[in-house]
């Protein structure tokens, strides 16, 4: 049950990031542009300055819903903060390759999945939780699986074949 609950939110905050409306703005210095500062709840910002620093590719995208995402990209690794409306934060999604990949979770993929090879991950943390999307293939790229890792425990989420 918990882990579908993971799931559906992880489907809920991409879906809401990929239908960011066009009200998007970079910030390039520590001082907030006046069309953000009229948008985005100063909550928001607070929380994301504290947490993530000030990023040279700061950028806010408003959600469907009303919410907020403040993503930059750093050392090979995307972030991406999600906001309620309200500024209230809601999780951190990163997205990178294999080398970024805490051992013991890359350890346990391998070992689970030696025919296969790691492709990249979406690790989403949570206010009480940590989960791991990862994306695998085997040699010659025709299976491919999503495994969502959570805790030591993992399962297959999405799998399919490409008939060549």
């Amino acid at each position: 049950m918990k882990q579908n609950l993971i799931i559906l939110l992880l489907a809920l905050l991409l879906a809401g990031a990929e239908k960011a409306s066009a009200q998007t703005a970079t910030i390039v210095s520590s001082v907030l542009p006046a069309e953000v500062r009229k948008t985005v709840n100063i909550k928001a910002v607070r929380d994301f300055r504290k947490q993530s620093g000030s990023p040279a590719d700061e950028n806010w995208s408003i959600t469907s819903d009303g919410g907020w995402v403040a993503s930059f990209e750093a050392n090979n690794v995307k972030h991406m903060q999600f906001y309620t409306a309200g500024g209230v934060w809601q999780c951190h999604e990163l997205v990178y390759t294999e080398e970024h990949l805490p051992y013991n979770v890359a350890e346990d993929i391998r070992r689970n999945f030696d025919e296969y090879k790691i492709n990249n991950i979406a690790e989403l943390e949570l206010p009480t939780d940590h989960v791991y999307f990862i994306n695998i293939h085997n040699k010659d790229n025709t299976r491919f699986k999503t495994i969502q890792w959570h805790n030591g425990d993992w399962q297959v989420t999405k799998a399919f074949e490409n008939q060549r």
